[in-house]
């Protein structure tokens, strides 16, 4: 869930290179195709011979199949960026003391937990919230994960500067 180097424009870049790649794809079928070809070339409405023939070329199912997974991925990149915004927010205590900011993110979890999800990592808010970048890890069961050696440093925050607290090496 942490999308916070990920940009709208490169979500929209990704989706006009596939739509790009899909029409280069089929104008390649169509005007390598003898039957269109000849389809064409024998019209006396060259025109409209040819948007007949891509309307048809696009009705095609593997196609649409192809269209339709395209623009879930597009649209689930869209709703996990506004997540990462609206969900995700700096918080700091002295200005949220109840951290109210948090419930979303609680309903969120929950909501993932139901559908058994074991964790969630996300931007970290705090360090966002001093300029700097980090990433958390909640896990909502520890037997479900197993730690990696040398994979992550632990910090405290005393509300005004972070403290490296653990990595491996300082067991």
């Amino acid at each position: 869930m942490c999308y916070e180097d990920i940009g709208y424009d490169e979500i929209d870049g990704k989706s006009e290179e596939f739509i790009n790649t899909i029409i280069e794809v089929k104008v390649n079928e169509i005007l390598t195709n003898k039957k269109y070809q000849e389809e064409i070339r024998t019209s006396l409405k060259k025109e409209e011979a040819i948007k007949k023939i891509i309307e048809k070329e696009m009705k095609d199912k593997q196609i649409r199949s192809i269209i339709r997974k395209e623009t879930e991925i597009y649209l689930a990149n869209l709703i996990m960026k506004s997540i990462d915004e609206a969900v995700f927010l700096p918080v700091d205590i002295n200005e949220d003391p109840e951290l109210k900011a948090y419930i979303p993110f609680h309903y969120l979890a929950d909501y993932l937990i139901s559908k058994g999800y074991s964790g969630i990592l996300y931007k970290s808010t705090r360090m966002n919230k001093i300029g700097l970048r980090g990433k958390n890890l909640v896990l909502f069961n520890k037997e479900d994960v197993t730690y990696i050696p040398g994979s992550m440093n632990v910090y405290f925050y005393d509300g005004r500067k972070y403290k490296k607290v653990l990595n491996d090496t300082e067991k």
